[in-house]
């Protein structure tokens, strides 16, 4: 098979662009004919959109989309007609070239940033079958995770308040500039003015809420039929699953969990070997990542007499040591094992519909226990006793570990004792059926 896969580009962190990448990798291992195509930043603005031969990775094919529409990524849409509007249009004689060269069966789409709608069109008008993976909640919310400028999950995406949302987003040519290749490799340097930026202009939208109301609906029907446009979804989690029927009831898909190739099976029984369960938490400390939950849950335990504990938190900026409590600063995906070796349970306490949420197999692979939210696609792969549906459920279920430190020992030996650690190839065998299904070889 000869497949397309379009993501945001192997020079970019984050889950979406490891699976994506890893996927790409064993298919091509397996036979298929494997092409990839993501957008890059430009230091001179083009006219119009085109897109450029890359290098050979691996066996795969690149190619780079350039001038296209701007990568938001989590800062929002400052104005739909950004996007509505854009004069970036891949040329019809270019998406004839790309499409007559690569000869595609399949395009697997890893999310709408930056996606040009011409080529989706001529894709369809060829007859090549389309999937779209749920890695993001972009094309229904502009700002991808439904959390509003005050940090709470939102309840009622609409015109008026996506404006006060996206009104601290940045502009379009800040976007483009931030995109560009080289910019991209001194990110960190840039990454505190960008984050000032976003305070500054959320603190003044929340002391004084009045915006321009934009239409952001025409944008939600813009990527909804983007959506529709697809032959199937590829739900990677329930949770996304449900997130997306709430607001397309009419797209059809399959759940099929995903991993990634750095996963492997290094399940041993755990037992809490000192008299302080370890805990740990990775994430950042947005609200939305559920840390202040969390520990505002710790303080009361600890006010209870419950005092056997320890969090180690992970991927925060603070590096600090506070009581039983030790902010551990940014880590690598690397050596996320040897970190886990050291723990005892795992928390994940997202208060958003977080899509899947890696960690949870990472965890899971290690023989760790993970506690972990309802809101988490990853909770798939969990038994119910170890998934929380609000603070209180959490504080209950984390004090019964506590006062009982021996059901982390039955929740590790329930790991052991479960099929096999999903693995990349594992992975692919279930989208080789997906797909088949779609191509009508089944």
């Amino acid at each position: 098979m000869r497949i397309l896969h379009y993501y945001l580009g192997p020079h970019r962190q984050g889950g979406l662009n490891r699976y994506a990448t890893d996927l790409a990798s064993a298919q091509h291992k397996r036979g298929h004919d494997v092409f990839v195509l993501y957008p890059v930043g430009n230091f001179f603005p083009q006219k119009k959109a085109f897109i450029s031969h890359g290098k050979k990775d691996r066996g795969i094919i690149t190619f780079k989309l350039h001038g296209g529409l701007p990568i938001t990524l989590l800062e929002g849409v400052l104005d739909p007609k950004m996007i509505l509007e854009s004069q970036k249009k891949l040329p019809l004689h270019e998406i004839q070239r790309f499409c007559d060269d690569i000869q595609i069966d399949l395009l697997h789409i890893h999310t709408w940033m930056g996606f040009p709608e011409e080529l989706l069109q001529e894709i369809k008008r060829r007859n090549i079958k389309v999937i779209f993976t749920t890695h993001d909640y972009y094309g229904l919310c502009p700002k991808v995770n439904f959390i509003d400028y005050k940090g709470l999950l939102c309840q009622n995406p609409c015109d008026e308040s996506c404006s006060l949302c996206n009104a601290s987003a940045p502009s379009e040519k800040f976007l483009r500039i931030r995109n560009i290749s080289f910019l991209m490799k001194i990110k960190n340097i840039l990454k505190p003015l960008l984050k000032l930026h976003k305070k500054i202009n959320n603190h003044a939208v929340a002391e004084n809420p009045v915006v321009d109301e934009k239409n952001y609906q025409e944008l939600f029907t813009y990527y909804r039929n983007l959506f529709l446009a697809c032959d199937k979804i590829h739900y990677n989690s329930s949770v996304t699953e449900s997130v997306f029927l709430k607001y397309i009831p009419e797209l059809k898909g399959t759940v099929i969990p995903i991993t990634h190739n750095g996963i492997s099976d290094r399940r041993k029984i755990r037992t809490c070997k000192s008299t302080q369960v370890r805990i740990a938490m990775f994430g950042g400390e947005a609200p939305h990542k559920g840390l202040p939950m969390l520990l505002n849950v710790l303080n009361r335990i600890n006010s209870c007499g419950l005092k056997n504990w320890t969090l180690d938190i992970w991927g925060t900026e603070l590096k600090q040591k506070k009581g039983n409590i030790t902010w551990n600063g940014y880590y690598s995906s690397d050596s996320e094992y040897d970190i886990l070796e050291r723990v005892d349970l795992l928390i994940v306490p997202s208060l958003w519909f977080e899509t899947f949420g890696f960690i949870v197999s990472e965890a899971l692979s290690a023989g760790v226990p993970v506690l972990c939210s309802a809101t988490v696609g990853a909770q798939i792969l969990l038994s119910k006793n170890m998934i929380f549906q609000d603070e209180r459920e959490l504080e209950q279920k984390l004090s019964e570990i506590l006062k009982n430190p021996d059901i982390l020992l039955e929740e590790s030996q329930i790991i052991n004792s479960q099929k096999e650690i999903l693995t990349i190839s594992d992975h692919v065998n279930a989208m080789e059926v997906f797909y088949n299904e779609i191509m009508g070889t089944l």
